[in-house]
């Protein structure tokens, strides 16, 4: 008998070999993340693989499931295109003949076949389902590589440096270091930066051991506690009043404290309002300092909206009333939906993901902060006590490039659904 169980095992693998992967969700032997189905997939691949010899368009061989398994979807989703119910067979050959589809998620057991955006390489990060898995079109993949247009330039809508001869329409990535990310937050009123500024801004005061604070139960950790970097993929059209003034796509920099534009204190608020009555809400730029840093073009932004004069509420540092229904109606700042380059429809700023900083040390933060280390120490150029040597060699402009690359890289493969690779404009505002 126990020779007869021994032998029956392969067997019904080798019968779920000849099964569909649609099929074998529903088979009661293959339907969970056990060896049987797992051997099935590989065995229906090289029976695949063989077969497609014949046929460099074989529909079986144009598409691999994500994780080499079954149950198994992308981790980070990318944008659904579509959802459709389909066989398996079907949603293959519909995702071929879909603009910009490279992926999908096959649900068998619910009918249902959902199109994405994602470009996968196979090794990405996943997680269980009951019922679906994630198909993804092999690609030769290339990791993303931080790029900037040259001062007189800027990136055109399909990411080339032109000539910057007037006012135009761009689209590229901004971001901030923040302790928490709230989905419902209106992001107006705030400072920004580009890939350097946000990394320059983190290794100058977020990691450094003189930047290290301690939480209400004694813990050390990072400045405000800090521990991802949003990003945002953000569209911006300057003014035609800007451009004759500066020939420039950015404007002047302003300083935002809990919602208020504090530039020019204490005559902020008529220096700021002077700006924008001038020029509309401009978005400005300012270089991070010469000398200090490896993070060579990197710069900070601001996004004046709603009310930009006021702050978020009573109890600011800088005092003052909160923003009111009249001053947002008299001060609509430059938000809008589609930038076109009037005084209130200058920028747009759409969320587009985040990396945890634990994630881009390859390191957890609080574990070496409350074990006696520091993440980053000045006088050494290097992290102490067990840190890795991330942040080591901070005026080193290759190994700031080095860390550029991997944020890119993680958010690359977070959220395949983005394009990684958009390159920055240059900081162009003199004055």
């Amino acid at each position: 008998m126990d020779l007869l169980l021994r032998l029956s095992v392969p067997l019904l693998c080798l019968a779920a070999a000849s099964t569909a992967p649609e099929e074998l969700a529903a088979d009661d032997e293959c339907s969970g993340d056990g060896q049987c189905a797992f051997n099935a997939l590989q065995l229906r691949g090289e029976k695949v693989a063989g077969e497609a010899e014949s046929s460099e368009d074989s529909e079986w061989n144009a598409f691999k499931p994500l994780g080499g398994g079954w149950h198994k979807v992308a981790k980070y989703e990318s944008a659904t295109i579509q959802t459709l119910g389909k066989s398996f067979k079907s949603c293959q050959k519909t995702c071929l003949e879909t603009a910009d589809c490279r992926s999908f998620n096959h649900c068998p057991k619910i009918n249902e076949c959902r199109l994405m955006t994602g470009a996968y390489k196979g090794n990405e990060a996943t997680k269980f389902s009951v019922h679906c898995q994630t198909w993804y079109r092999p690609a030769a993949y290339k990791a993303p590589e931080y790029r900037q247009c040259e001062k007189g330039t800027l990136p055109d809508a399909d990411g080339n440096c032109v000539a910057s001869t007037g006012p135009a329409l761009m689209t590229f990535y901004q971001y901030s270091a923040q302790k928490k990310y709230d989905p419902d937050r209106v992001w107006e009123n705030v400072d920004m930066a580009s890939l350097g500024g946000v990394l320059f801004y983190l290794h100058n005061e977020v990691v450094d051991s003189k930047g290290e604070q301690l939480t209400a139960d004694g813990k050390r950790t990072t400045k405000f506690q800090i521990d991802r970097i949003v990003r945002f993929k953000v569209t911006l059209h300057s003014t035609a009043a800007l451009w004759k003034d500066f020939k420039s796509q950015f404007g002047q920099f302003i300083q935002f404290d809990y919602g208020q534009a504090t530039f020019g204190m204490p005559d902020h608020v008529k220096k700021c309002n002077a700006i924008w009555e001038k020029y509309g809400y401009e978005v400005g730029c300012q270089a991070v300092p010469l000398g200090v840093s490896g993070y060579t073009g990197g710069y900070w932004t601001s996004w004046p909206g709603r009310c930009p004069s006021m702050p978020f509420s009573e109890n600011s540092p800088q005092g003052g009333p909160k923003k009111t229904s009249t001053c947002i109606q008299e001060q609509p700042g430059g938000s809008c939906a589609s930038p076109n380059g009037s005084p209130d429809c200058v920028w747009h700023i759409e969320p587009a993901g985040y990396v945890m900083l634990d994630d881009l040390m390859g390191e957890e933060a609080g574990s070496v902060l409350n074990s006696g280390g520091h993440l980053y120490d000045e006088l050494t150029d290097s992290g102490t006590l067990g840190s890795s040597s991330f942040w080591s060699g901070k005026k080193d402009p290759k190994r700031c490039r080095q860390r550029e690359n991997k944020l890119l890289k993680l958010f690359a493969e977070r959220f395949p659904g983005y394009n990684a690779s958009l390159p920055d404009p240059p900081c162009d505002f003199w004055r």
